[in-house]
Order: C-alpha cells, then sequence, then structure tokens
C-alpha cells in the first residue's frame, strides 16, 4: 500500500500494488519486530487470571504456580499473529507432559474463532474473548508472549507492534 498526502500530512490517496512474496515476507517481519521489556517486568509477580478455555477447562494461575507458563496474546485478524501460529507447535509439542503450560488469550469471539482453527492448527489453550486479562497485562501490541516461572513471576515478555483497532486482513 502507497500512501499519499498533501504538504500538510493530510492523506489524500491510497494505492495498493500487488508486492512480490519475498517483499512481502520482507514486509511482514519488519512489521514483526519485537520490543523486548523484559527488564522492566523480569522477577515481578505476574498478574493473575481465571478463565475457561474453549473447552471449558479453568485455567488459573494461581493453580500453575510450579509450572512454567507460557501466555500468548493474538486476535485471528493479525497477520504475524496467523504466521505464528504454525510456529507455536514445535515448542508445545517439544515440551508436551513436562511441566510447562501453553495458553493462548485470543481478543475473538468463538464463534470466528472456532471457523478460524478449522484451518490453522492449534494444541494451546485458548481463552476467547480474552480483553480483559490483555488489559490486565498492559498487551498493546500483538503478538505478545509472556514466560512465567514457576514461583508465578514474569521472566521474559516480548510484544509485537500489531495493533487490534486496525484492520490488517483476517482469514475467516
Amino acid at each position: 500500500m502507497l500512501r499519499f498526502g498533501t504538504v500538510e500530512g493530510v492523506l489524500s490517496a491510497v494505492v495498493l500494488v500487488q508486492l512480490s512474496e519475498e517483499v512481502r515476507a520482507s514486509r511482514l517481519k519488519q512489521m514483526m519486530i519485537q520490543h523486548d521489556k523484559t527488564v522492566s517486568l523480569k522477577g515481578t509477580r505476574s498478574s493473575g487470571f481465571v478463565e475457561k478455555n474453549l473447552t471449558e477447562e479453568s485455567l488459573s494461575l494461581d493453580e500453575l504456580k510450579g509450572t512454567v507458563v507460557v501466555l500468548n496474546f493474538c486476535f485471528i485478524g493479525c497477520k504475524p499473529c496467523q504466521v505464528e501460529i504454525s510456529e507455536l507447535e514445535e515448542p508445545v509439542e517439544k515440551y508436551k507432559g513436562q511441566n510447562v503450560k501453553f495458553i493462548a488469550f485470543a481478543l475473538d469471539d468463538e464463534t470466528a474463532l472456532k471457523r478460524f482453527l478449522t484451518r490453522k492448527k492449534f494444541n494451546d489453550d485458548i481463552v476467547v474473548c480474552a480483553r480483559n486479562v490483555a488489559a490486565t497485562y498492559k498487551v498493546s501490541g500483538y503478538p505478545s508472549h509472556f514466560l512465567i516461572d514457576k514461583e508465578g513471576k514474569t521472566y521474559f515478555y516480548k510484544q509485537a507492534t500489531m495493533r487490534p483497532e486496525y484492520d490488517y486482513g483476517s482469514e475467516n
């Protein structure tokens, strides 16, 4: 997308151009550049939550104490989130049966998410309509990730720059 504006900075035209796969992949990678905020959050007590996943099982951070917890915040209209889904399957499988719990918090409603999951495999526990949890964790870009240690403290945090208030195109 090329944007044209006036000298005053007012948008006057948008031109859509078809890009090669190589350029598209490069631009998508640039959009996924993440800002590591680990330094400011490392060692802080993670916000608790009690939510139900898609199969109505209860998930509580307090009940997961003693387990390493990986939180993923996403939404189905986010292209980097869509790309990342297949990449997240590897660690889920690698740590299966170990003391690690993967939980995805999606901004989307259950119907849209289930329709999306018919086309994309995703084995994490998924919580739908999770804007409240995202707000609690002060997530402002997607996809975002928290790694919480066995004591319930943030060990690592990364946030991307995609914002849900914009329409990035969805595959639903």
